[in-house]
């Protein structure tokens, strides 16, 4: 085999790398690949003639022209033979080529199982191992339990090569098909115990996977992994394991992981993993590989149930990454000052002044580790200095995915902790305008739902203090000459509803803004309708007349192709005529937040209802108790939607329900069960204004987040101020709500209109014929009557009684029944429904090409059409000439060619007045018993005469 492998390459294959190498641009490569295609393909046409070593470097040449982007599925099935090839090097080029070609889900994985289950079987180990590398790669949902039992076995196998990969193969069927290998999960316990480490190895691995997903079935393996780890760290496993004097850095990696979750929120097992850890942090190497280790074991410390010696034994770990002049080193000391933190903010005090310096790094990435570890760091006494940080990291940031992470950080912080909601609103207003594109409507439904709610605590003077606030700010706001399209539907929203409060601006200077804000340049139709909408509020409040440039605006958009438009315009334009009390029903000043009553029972129509039924009127029936609609239906055609069809009022009344506002939503501001204490006021109302005289900004802005450099933290700091009254609380308080809510209200639709589809006409789902009725026929021919035989009511119609051998069936027009035709006829389709009723059978279709012969009578002598049927009984010979007064089946025709008594299929067309046969072509030879239908009557009496009617098919006769 090495001989083999030392073999060198032929020429061809040498100069088409070397080739490969010297191209100069695509162009040139991409015809050197082409080139190469063609040579392959004509090399490839007589496989016989090729040497098994000559197609092992075709397929090396094969894997190039792949990699170059270019198509080499011709050679796919070359590579799937080569995996049956018996010598070692050529088997495993072919698998190799194989796992590089297909995927998952190509049609000629079927080819490679079989190859893979004798190999499995092989004595060699080393085509084991070929391929249980590949069966990782070639097998899915579907092969897997064709390989799992081989797969298993190898688990036994005596080299520990082999075991490893069978291990990893059978973790790879696990993620694939969970429920398939489910049975065989505690082998993986049972590796733990492999005396050989890698193997070992290789089950923590998968365990590790299991455990992520429930660990709670496993916490009995503590015991195992606390041993292992132990071993491993007092170098107990061979020196081929170790990596820069590290023993085993990545089966520690992988146990303490494993540790992490298997110690989360339980203390007895956490207890069990205190010793090992302590030595493990002990002999910690001081080199890459072991600060990974020691980063590790930090974060398990932390998630673990907490112990203090090992929480101060890994704060000094992260105080040694935190003082490092290595980047990486302090990237992760940011990470680890994340991970205790969350247990005890203490051990962040004395790292202070290094997080204000990663704040402050070149480096982008180390920057925003930071900021995540402010995010984690926040609390009512620092809010406003963190936000105020990441404002400017946001203004500063360059990349998308950046920077929506951080408004959104921004956003919630502000919505959890804001002090006042004048504070809120001017933060929520900064972001909007530095990343306007990057914020939800929502985030804007909730600006303007504060807005119009206030501070919830029934202080109607506050409230209009906050709007007052609002307004004048959005229009110092409008001087900008860039704004995003989400804060000018904000500011037109907010100046519609409170411009009025303005104390410097009137009516008229509200009314040109708002027109300058839809001159702007980019202006969508959304924000044009809010525009007039404000206007209509503001003209409607104020009694103004319109001036010239509203004039022109509001004809523009009464010309507007947009409905939406139009419609604003007609509102703006109607309502400014209209009385003073028709103003103050249509639009009351500040009702946008007020809540709506809807009477889901509609109780107003209640006399209405009465008057009708004491009239005569039908009771509403619901759709699900109708009974099933009678026979005298069936075939009739539906004029249309009757008021059995519709839906009642009160479910359609439901939809209106879901538009509530709900009162209790500006009690989401405002500190309340998050309120500063007394300790801490003075920091967040005044920022850094109030820190003691002689530090720099630096140390004062670090004694804002942790609090006194010297170590207290900033509960300790004596009150300065009397502690001020409460605001109300950000998170919202119960409200007693119906027992179904319903959807928020939105105040202003920030998404452009869609037309509501009409509701499909209902019809009777019985009649699926009427539909087609009548389209092959003159209207004014009569239906026949119906069977003298019929009762009489509204009985339901049992169709199976026209076809009952009992009674004498009426008079059959177009196909003739099994029973009835003759022993050497076998195209008798069965039953035929009554001309002018739809088919009674769904399921049969009509053979292409036939045209329906209605109302023909044959002249004398007349050769009858090629595989039309005769009266019941009758058997014409081919050229036989029909009785004078025969009258031929009607719309019945055999298939293209086919002959009398041949058997040939039967071709079937639609009766006249009958609607279209289901999709579903049932056997047209099958005997109606088969069918589920009674057979008919051997001899029916014959057809009557029907009036000659001019044939609209007779022109497609072929």
């Amino acid at each position: 085999m090495q001989a083999a492998m030392r073999k060198p390459s032929s020429k061809e294959y040498l100069d088409l790398v070397k080739a490969i190498g010297e191209c100069k641009s695509k162009t040139e490569e991409d015809g050197l690949m082409l080139r190469e295609i063609e040579i392959l393909k004509e090399r490839f046409a007589d496989t016989k003639r090729i040497d098994p070593k000559k197609m092992k470097e075709y397929l090396l040449r094969l894997v190039y022209i792949e990699m170059l982007g270019h198509d080499a599925s011709f050679g796919y099935i070359h590579a799937v033979k080569m995996c049956n090839e018996s010598n070692l090097v050529l088997k495993k080029v072919g698998y190799m080529t194989t796992t590089l070609f297909l995927d998952e889900g190509h049609e000629l994985l079927i080819l490679i199982v079989n190859t893979l289950q004798q190999d499995l079987k092989s004595d060699n180990h080393l085509i084991v191992c070929s391929a249980l590398n590949a069966i990782c790669k070639l097998t899915n949902a579907d092969t897997i339990p064709q390989l799992l039992q081989s797969v298993v076995d190898q688990l036994s196998h005596p080299k520990e090569l082999v075991r490893k990969k069978a291990i990893l193969a059978l973790h790879f069927f696990n993620q694939r098909a969970p429920s398939v290998v489910a049975p065989h999960l505690p082998r993986f316990r049972q590796m733990l115990c492999d005396k050989d480490p890698s193997v070992m190895g290789a089950a923590l691995c998968a365990l590790h996977d299991i455990l992520a997903l429930d660990p709670q079935p496993h916490r009995n393996l503590v015991p195992s992994f606390v041993n292992i780890l132990k071993q491993v760290v007092e170098h107990r496993l061979p020196k081929t394991y170790d990596y820069h004097k590290c023993p085993a850095p990545f089966i520690q990696l992988k146990i303490l992981k494993i540790l992490a979750l298997l110690g989360s929120s339980d203390k007895a097992c956490s207890e069990n993993m205190y010793a090992v850890l302590t030595d493990m942090l002990r002999r910690g190497e001081n080199n890459q590989i072991g600060n990974a280790i020691l980063y590790e074991g930090v974060k398990t410390i932390s998630s673990i149930y907490p112990n203090p010696r090992l929480l101060e034994q890994a704060a000094e770990i992260t105080a040694r990454f935190m003082k490092s002049s290595n980047h990486n080193l302090k990237y992760c000391g940011i990470g680890a000052l994340a991970s205790i933190v969350r247990i005890n903010a203490k051990y962040a005090v004395g790292h202070q002044m290094a997080v204000i310096d990663c704040l402050e790094d070149p480096d982008d990435s180390l920057r925003s580790k930071t900021m995540q570890l402010l995010y984690k760091m926040t609390k009512p006494g620092n809010i406003e200095v963190i936000v105020e940080r990441m404002i400017q990291y946001l203004k500063a940031a360059t990349d998308p995915l950046t920077k929506a992470d951080t408004v959104s950080k921004v956003i919630e912080l502000a919505e959890r902790y804001a002090p006042t909601n004048q504070w809120f609103i001017s933060t929520v207003n900064e972001v909007i305008e530095f990343a306007g594109e990057l914020v939800t409507d929502s985030i804007a439904q909730n600006l303007m739902r504060l807005v119009a709610e206030g501070a919830g605590d029934e202080d109607e003077h506050a409230d209009n203090e906050l709007r007052v606030s609002a307004v004048t700010s959005y229009l110092a706001l409008l001087s900008k000459p860039k704004l995003p399209e989400v804060l000018l539907r904000i500011v037109s929203w907010v100046l519609g509803e409170y411009g009025l409060l303005s104390p410097t601006s009137s009516a008229a200077e509200l009314v040109k803004a708002l027109v300058d804000v839809s001159k702007r340049p980019g202006v969508g139709v959304a924000l044009k309708g809010t525009v007039l909408s404000a206007i209509t509020k503001i003209v409607a409040h104020s009694r103004i007349a319109l001036p010239g440039e509203a004039l022109e605006l509001v004809k523009q958009a009464a010309n507007s192709r947009s409905i939406s438009l139009q419609q604003h315009a007609h509102e703006l334009q109607g309502l400014t005529q209209s009385s003073a009390e028709t103003l103050a029903v249509a639009l009351p000043p500040d009702s946008s937040s007020e809540k709506i009553e809807v009477d889901e029972g509609l109780s107003f129509l209640d006399g209405f209802v009465q008057e009708a039924l004491a009239n005569g009127a039908k009771p509403f029936v619901p759709l699900e108790d109708r009974p099933l609609v009678g026979a005298k239906k069936i075939g009739r055609v539906n004029s249309g939607i009757t008021a059995e069809h519709l839906p009642s009022a009160a479910a359609s009344s439901t939809s209106g329900s879901s538009m509530q506002r709900s009162s209790s939503f500006g009690k989401r501001w405002g500190p309340g069960s998050n309120s500063i204490p007394e300790q801490t006021a003075p920091s967040a109302r005044s920022g850094l204004s109030e820190q003691p005289a002689g530090r720099s900004e630096k140390e004062q802005f670090a004694a804002s987040l942790f609090g006194d450099v010297n170590g207290s933290s900033p509960s300790s700091v004596p009150p300065a101020a009397p502690a001020p009254v409460p605001v109300p609380a950000l998170v919202p308080e119960p409200v007693a709500e119906p027992p179904a809510p319903s959807p928020v209200d939105l105040l202003m639709d920030l998404s452009d209109p869609v037309p509501t589809p009409a509701a499909p006409a209902e019809h009777n789902p019985l009649d699926v014929f009427s539909q087609l009725e009548g389209l092959s026929m003159d209207a004014s021919v009569p239906l026949p009557a119906a069977p003298a035989s019929q009762p009489a009511g509204n009985d339901p119609f049992d169709l199976n009684s026209l076809y009952t051998s009992t009674a004498p069936a009426p008079p059959q027009v177009g196909i003739t029944s099994m029973a009835g035709a003759p022993p050497t006829d076998m195209m008798g389709m069965g039953m035929a429904p009554m001309q002018g009723q739809p088919m009674p059978q769904m399921g049969m279709q009509p053979q292409m090409g036939m045209q329906p012969q209605m109302g023909m009578q044959p002249q004398m002598g007349m050769q009858p059409q090629m595989g039309m049927q005769p009266q019941m009984g009758m058997q014409p010979q081919m050229g036989m000439q029909p009785q004078m007064g025969m009258q031929p089946q009607m719309g019945m025709q055999m298939g293209m060619g086919a002959m009398p008594g041949v058997g040939g299929n039967v071709g079937m067309a639609p009766m006249q007045g009958m609607g279209m046969p289901g999709m579903g072509l049932q056997n047209p030879g099958m005997p109606p018993q088969m069918m589920g239908m009674p057979p008919q009557s051997a001899a029916a009496p014959p057809a009557p005469k029907v009036e000659e009617k001019p044939d609209p098919f007779k022109d497609l006769l072929g």
